[in-house]
């Protein structure tokens, strides 16, 4: 049965979590449908967790894709929008397939191994400490984290096919990438470079089109 679970919290407080109701987390819908695609392929053993979930967008595509026997967990820091989360599982009929916890993804409030599979989605650039973060991901999730930001610096020709594969406008997107995502340098020579190595985690970079994804595994 769904529920919504306190480890503590703070975050976005609630005027901020509706705004991004209606504006993200509408907008994003193709993102996380791809996104929903890829994970749900991976997992076998152990529940799916979004780590920072927001609105639930991901979890409730994966939940469409198929609702596995293990469930989903969505973990976000601001009570505010675990709250719509809830509403928003329930409205899609996934009431019995999803768990939320509002915790913090730098010290995740679970076991070590006690997740299938880990992701997610824009989540990244909002945290303060991502050595911390990446060595929680590798922790929790049995098999691979899979860490997905927008990147700006892109070729446009590669950086439009990227868009419409996720059904965003590609001029929007990019003014999004640039708000609110993580250049790939950043990957490769920059500041979340540094902190995987700090972290010590395994890990590939892949670049796809608009989109990183960064896969952590043990």
């Amino acid at each position: 049965m769904l529920g919504l679970f306190r480890a503590g919290y703070r975050g976005i407080p609630a005027l901020g979590a509706w705004i991004y109701k209606v504006s993200a987390g509408r907008m994003l819908r193709g993102f996380h449908r791809v996104v929903a695609e890829e994970v749900s392929s991976l997992v076998s053993q152990g529940p799916l967790l979004d780590a920072g979930c927001g609105t639930a967008g991901l979890l409730i595509e994966a939940g469409r894709i198929k609702c596995p026997p293990q469930g989903f967990i969505g973990l976000d820091i601001s009570a505010a929008m675990a709250r719509i989360a809830l509403s928003e599982v329930r409205k899609a009929g996934l009431g019995s397939c999803v768990d939320l916890v509002v915790g913090d993804a730098h010290a995740m409030p679970f076991r070590s191994s006690s997740v299938g599979v880990a992701a997610s989605t824009g989540t990244l650039h909002h945290l303060p400490k991502p050595p911390e973060f990446f060595e929680e991901c590798r922790r929790v999730a049995r098999s691979v984290c899979m860490v997905y930001e927008f990147s700006h610096d892109v070729p446009w020709r590669e950086f439009s096919e990227g868009a419409r594969r996720l059904s965003m406008p590609p001029l929007l997107m990019k003014l999004t990438s640039a708000l609110h995502g993580i250049p790939r340098r950043e990957f490769v020579y920059g500041a979340d470079a540094r902190a995987l190595e700090r972290a010590g985690v395994r890990r590939k970079v892949v670049f796809m089109g608009s989109v990183t994804l960064l896969r952590i595994s043990r």
